[in-house]
């Protein structure tokens, strides 16, 4: 054979093996999700590649039929040239370099490459893979066949189709599912709350011990019963000498037991159940439902209370703030006309951020107070202004401990606003 003929051979040989093994691995990596959402707004391409992946036997047996005969027509083209040259050492000649070849041109640089494009490439190498899946299928047909039969032979059983999509894939289709009909703005918002649901700490949930409603152990029954009108809990916390020192609650039911001549509700107080501020709420949850605790105070990591955590702020971590007949309903922001925002400083970033489409940063912090004090790292006063990419905060009213109202700004227009602290 004529050197220059068997080189186009080589050639040939090697890019159909790259190109092949390319377009294999870019099928298999390809995000599924986006196929499919693809496929039902119309893409070819992509019903296609769904209906290729429905058959992954015989896909696999017709490129591994056409991945053997490109792989020998090239190494017996390359030995019968090497042969000529340089006699019977060019049998090892040819054998090496065909190896090297194959390996690096054939099958690791192309896969990587293609792997790495896979979302934007399988759309492409479809069509060829296509052709070449209806040319080798009888041989590819009979291969699979005669596998399955060794299998059962021997006893193995075929896997079945593996149905785990992943959380990444998952969060994918619901930001895909925001460009069509198929899910409103508020299930959009739950199902992100859904997958963020394990990662939360109990102290981005938990009732800060500020806003704890609570009664000290030395307490009459009137007391108590007062407490629980007013406010409309069916749990109160139970402290001894400080709020610092929860030690219990009382369940409201219970009070309903006691006679009229009752002065002490020591007997129904129910043990405290410590959590760390730190544990995931998934955890904790868990742990409500085996044991039946509604109410869990949260400790630091020096053993000080700094607020309780019920069942219902857990679920409202999912679901939204979750309103009784005995909740006050507050807007905990309002719109102004000149486009700021007043905004209560208990409200979460996060939760600012999805209502109004601001981009306050997230930290080691949960509301806009604690944003506020992480910047300026001291309790600011009433009318300070603070500025941050772009916006301009100016705190509307504080106290000598916290922060409670603050007024946003999204552009810069009260002029004199220092610079982040």
């Amino acid at each position: 054979m004529e050197a220059g003929l068997a080189s186009v051979v080589i050639i040939t040989c090697l890019g159909a093996e790259a190109f092949f093994s390319g377009a294999e691995i870019a099928l298999y990596s390809a995000n599924k999700l986006k196929v499919r959402h693809a496929a039902e707004h119309g893409s070819r391409g992509a019903q296609l590649i769904l209906r290729m992946l429905d058959k992954p036997e015989q896909l696999l047996g017709s490129t591994l039929v056409l991945h053997n005969l490109v792989v020998v027509t090239g190494t017996s083209v390359a030995t019968a040239l090497f042969v000529d040259w340089l006699g019977h050492r060019g049998e090892w000649v040819a054998l090496a370099a065909m190896t090297a070849l194959v390996l690096t041109v054939g099958e690791v640089f192309p896969k990587t490459v293609f792997q790495r494009h896979a979302d934007r490439l399988a759309g492409i190498v479809i069509y060829p893979l296509r052709a070449v899946f209806y040319a080798c299928y009888p041989m590819a047909y009979l291969i699979t066949k005669v596998i399955s039969h060794s299998m059962r032979v021997f006893g193995v059983r075929a896997e079945r189709k593996n149905p785990f999509v992943t959380k990444e894939e998952l969060e994918l289709l619901v930001r895909l599912s925001g460009h069509g009909s198929t899910l409103n703005a508020d299930e959009r918002h739950m199902i992100r709350r859904i997958f963020g649901f394990s990662d939360t700490r109990v102290r981005e949930a938990m009732i800060p011990l500020v806003e704890v409603v609570a009664l000290e152990d030395t307490a009459t029954v009137d007391e108590l019963v007062r407490i629980i009108r007013e406010h409309g809990f069916s749990r109160i916390p139970i402290f001894q000498g400080n709020i610092h020192n929860i030690v219990g609650w009382v369940n409201a039911f219970d009070v309903l037991s006691l006679a009229s001549s009752e002065r002490s509700f020591r007997h129904l107080i129910r043990p405290a159940y410590y959590v760390p501020e730190t544990r995931r709420i998934g955890d904790l949850l868990r742990d409500v439902q085996q044991k039946g605790i509604p109410l869990a105070v949260v400790v630091d990591e020096y053993g000080g209370t700094v607020g309780i955590v019920t069942l219902e702020d857990m679920l409202e971590e999912i679901v939204g703030e979750i309103e009784d007949e005995y909740d006050v309903v507050q807007r905990l922001y309002e719109v102004l006309s000149d486009g700021s925002y007043r905004i209560d400083a208990r409200m979460e970033i996060d939760a600012i951020n999805e209502a109004l489409g601001l981009n306050i940063p997230t930290g080691d912090y949960a509301t806009l107070a604690g944003f506020i004090l992480a910047q300026l790292e001291r309790l600011p006063q009433r009318g300070e202004l603070l500025m941050h990419d772009g916006l301009m905060l100016e705190v509307e009213a504080a106290t000598n401990r916290t922060v409670e109202r603050v007024r946003v700004f999204p552009r810069p227009s009260p002029a004199g606003a220092p610079e982040d602290a």
